[in-house]
């Protein structure tokens, strides 16, 4: 298991300008958990509760469109998944399973607020990545709706 750090988080690209002792205090609010390969860490309909944070291995995302799942991507090592600040999504709305064996950071949707009020470049950054999931979202969306309207010509 990899220790959990503020420089293991320095690494991330999103964390990289994330002052130390905000990370240090991230860390203090999470737990480091691993999983096993098919192990299931969300599914449609269920609350989002947790932003992830990939240390090591990979989560499949899969969402369900026209009564299939579908697979429509890997969260890699360094990469956030689940809840971010200002997001209004509540509920999930695909399945996410580790692919092998992973470590991941589990930081709980509760402690949002106080990271909003005491911890401005740590939100700021996670604001970010969040801005950035919802354009590739939206046009990978798109594409699946004109892929299947192609489906149905």
């Amino acid at each position: 298991m990899v220790d959990c750090t503020p420089a293991l988080f320095k690494t991330f690209e999103a964390l990289k300008d994330v002052p130390e002792d905000q990370l240090q205090w991230l860390i203090d609010q999470s737990d480091c958990l691993e999983f096993a390969d098919g192990d299931v860490l969300a599914e449609p309909g269920n609350p989002i509760k947790a932003t992830y944070f990939i240390i090591s291995g990979k989560v499949r995302l899969y969402l369900p469109i026209g009564g299939v799942k579908r697979e429509i991507g890997d969260f890699k090592q360094g990469e956030i998944s689940g809840y971010l600040p200002y997001s209004r999504a509540k509920m999930g709305t695909g399945y996410s399973v580790s692919v092998g064996a992973s470590q991941l950071m589990i930081f709980p949707k509760e402690k949002a607020p106080e990271m909003i009020k005491n911890h401005f470049e740590l939100t700021q950054a996670l604001v970010h990545v969040m801005t950035n999931r919802v354009r590739t979202f939206t046009a990978l969306q798109q594409q699946n709706e004109k892929m299947l309207a192609l489906g149905k010509l």
